[in-house]
């Protein structure tokens, strides 16, 4: 039989989990449609699409977990690339499409934003999620070659 300090220390260990995770979190990507140059890049204005082909604005990943924020973001491109891209939340079908964050990506093919650069590029605080809600990623500057980013959040149960 459970008892009240036992459920506490439950509901304790699964916020634990929930949001130090060791998951790979929220992936959104889009191909180039070329091998090279940038002729058919992701570009200015296209939505980055999840792992089951769907436009992200349209039908996203949902986040449902409560307290959520980004604790960490990666941004991969096949090519030497200059971009932005910015993460937004929706309730599906672009239906109360707010942006979340905007990151800037500089001719590299890999960077890793940490929870400071999140927090800069957001003047200073958490970045947070709403719950229940569907992630987006735009790419709103520049262009990509083969364009993923990866989106790791944290949240309680």
């Amino acid at each position: 039989m459970l008892h009240c300090d036992d459920l506490a220390i439950i509901e304790q260990t699964a916020g634990l989990v929930a949001s130090n995770s060791a998951s790979a979190g929220y992936i959104y990507g889009r191909t180039s449609n070329s091998s090279g140059g940038p002729t058919n890049a992701v570009t200015s204005g296209d939505w980055l699409k999840t792992p089951s082909q769907n436009f992200s604005n349209i039908s996203g990943l949902t986040f449902g977990l409560s307290n959520g924020k980004i604790l960490g973001i990666f941004a991969n491109t096949r090519d030497l690339d200059t971009y932005d891209f910015t993460i937004f939340q929706h309730d599906g079908d672009e239906v109360n499409l707010t942006a979340l964050v905007t990151l800037s990506v500089v001719a590299t093919r890999m960077k890793v934003f940490t929870l400071a650069d999140i927090q800069a590029a957001n003047g200073g605080s958490d970045v947070l999620i709403g719950s229940p809600k569907q992630l987006a990623v735009r790419i709103t500057d520049g262009s990509a070659q083969s364009a993923s980013i990866q989106i790791l959040p944290g949240g309680t149960l």
